[in-house]
């Protein structure tokens, strides 16, 4: 019994030693926690400005092209590089003479649908017989010009669609080479490569639109004229069979004065065409035409090619102060740029 009771204090004396040490341990743990300071502030939201540097082509944001409608000659240009204009002012003009003579007609022609109109409401006569027999020749010499120009039109603007294709196709070719394109390594001529390659790109893509214009608008003409022949027809043989007088025919010769009413239209814009006036104020970037010079690309804005291809225009009005720059940086900053 006495060694058991000796035993009891040992234990005792050992628990008390390891809380001891415990509480030690925890006192100088806290007192290291209680050495660390904090600083806090309020969060703010701000703009973080990065540069990165780059060269390449200053070229102007905002640019108007001014083409002549039509074939003719160029009378007057009254503009040069670097001058300041004003919305209205006239910059060029056109000789208004063939364009003036397509009015002329159209005004012919307006006149006499309106007097079978008024035949047609009155009665038939030997008189109204000879002049509608008159109307459908010319309204048929009318469709066969019309066709061929057409087939002219087509093929004008195929070819000048194929040059800026090629054009742009060589300039591809080019920056390619010159490893403008990945995965090649660019070069110091990727920014004039990639310049001229997204001109003559431009280029190609409006010359599509404007040959798909002027062959719609060369379309519609056929389409007109093929009307007017058709009323023509049916205005004579109505005559003939003494019913000029029908509801019917009023009613296609009334259709008739319409058709040319819209072709007179239609040629009073290409007279007022030919004068080139600013849309906007603006400064005069570039004069592509000078008097004398005779524009023969009718349909197509009488616009030449420069000597890469790209197409140029007649008269390019720019926005002063508003540029935009083309250029190339390393892959190392792309990721540093934000479009």
């Amino acid at each position: 019994m006495r060694r058991r009771l000796l035993r009891k204090p040992l234990i005792i004396g050992v628990v008390v030693v390891i809380i001891a040490a415990g509480v030690g341990t925890f006192f100088l743990t806290r007192g290291d926690a209680a050495s660390v300071s904090y600083r806090t502030g309020v969060a703010t939201l701000g703009t973080i400005t990065q540069t990165v540097s780059l060269s390449g082509n200053l070229a102007p944001d905002g640019e108007t092209d001014l083409d002549f409608e039509g074939a003719g000659k160029v009378t007057s240009v009254n503009v040069e590089p670097g001058q300041t204009v004003a919305a209205g002012q006239v910059l060029a003009t056109q000789d208004p003479t063939t364009v003036d003579a397509s009015l002329t007609q159209a005004e012919a022609t307006l006149s006499a649908a309106e007097a079978n109109l008024t035949q047609a409401k009155s009665g038939t006569t030997a008189s109204s017989l000879t002049q509608a027999e008159g109307q459908v020749n010319s309204s048929y010499i009318s469709y066969q010009t019309a066709i061929t120009s057409l087939a002219d039109t087509k093929a004008v603007n195929a070819e000048q669609v194929a040059q800026a294709y090629a054009a742009y196709q060589s300039a591809l070719a080019l920056a390619t080479a010159d490893g403008c394109i990945p995965p090649g390594v660019p070069t110091s001529q990727c920014p004039q490569d990639e310049a001229t390659m997204s001109q003559d790109k431009q280029a190609w893509l409006s010359a599509q639109v404007k040959g798909t214009q002027s062959d719609d608008q060369a379309q519609g003409q056929v389409n007109a004229d093929r009307v007017q022949w058709g009323n023509a027809k049916a205005s004579l043989t109505a005559l003939e069979n003494g019913s000029a007088s029908s509801t019917t025919q009023v009613s296609t010769d009334q259709s008739q004065v319409e058709i040319d009413q819209v072709n007179v239209t239609n040629a009073q814009a290409a007279v007022n065409a030919a004068t080139l006036k600013a849309p906007t104020g603006g400064l005069i970037e570039a004069v592509n035409v000078t008097n004398g010079q005779q524009i023969s690309s009718s349909g197509t804005g009488g616009a030449s090619s420069g000597s890469n291809g790209s197409a140029t225009h007649a008269i390019v009005i720019i926005t002063p102060g508003v540029f935009e720059v083309t250029g190339s940086v390393s892959e190392t900053l792309v990721n540093e740029i934000a479009v």
